[in-house]
């Protein structure tokens, strides 16, 4: 993991610190909690809110893209046309002002038990609970829980400010 943009951090609520020490200055963010690859391309069965199959990319192509969305050569969202806009590519994030993100945690924590009842240990050792944090004067906020990632690779690549893998979704340190 050669990118400046990817932090390994021991556990969830370390990600949240590192955050604020590595950008408390431009708080509030914007962060999407989803599943990244230590190496190949995972897929994750029936997970997908209409049950379809989910690819979990690797890490270095999700930094490369600016985004984990399976983007067509036009730029289009391949999954779901419908959140190509004239904005961006619409995505679903958190509002992060320099506390507690419920929906996320609870997002990873979910994976986490899906992979732990679907994928083999194999696949278990490659997936890796992931936070991309974006810079709000580089995407377009949409409302609620949306923004929109530019179109422009390099401009979107530009927004993703940060990654963070995370080993535990649980501090070490807490169980005693």
């Amino acid at each position: 993991m050669s990118s400046s943009k990817i932090k390994e951090v021991c556990c969830y609520p370390s990600a949240l610190e590192w955050i604020k020490h590595d950008f408390g200055d431009r708080l509030p963010l914007y962060v999407r909690g989803i599943a990244s690859s230590r190496g190949r391309a995972i897929t994750l069965p029936n997970f997908t809110e209409v049950g379809g199959d989910a690819i979990v990319k690797g890490i270095e192509e999700v930094v490369q893209n600016g985004t984990e969305l399976v983007i067509d050569e036009k730029g289009a969202l391949v999954d779901r046309p419908l959140d190509t806009v004239d904005e961006g590519i619409i995505t679903r994030v958190s509002y992060f002002p320099g506390t507690y993100m419920m929906m996320v945690h609870q997002a990873l924590i979910n994976l986490e038990r899906f992979a732990y009842e679907n994928l083999v240990q194999e696949e278990r050792d490659l997936l890796v609970p992931t936070l991309l944090v974006y810079d709000p004067n580089q995407v377009v906020f949409m409302g609620g829980v949306s923004i929109a990632l530019p179109h422009d690779l390099e401009a979107r690549k530009d927004s993703l400010l940060k990654v963070y893998l995370i080993d535990s979704m649980v501090c070490r340190r807490e169980v005693k």
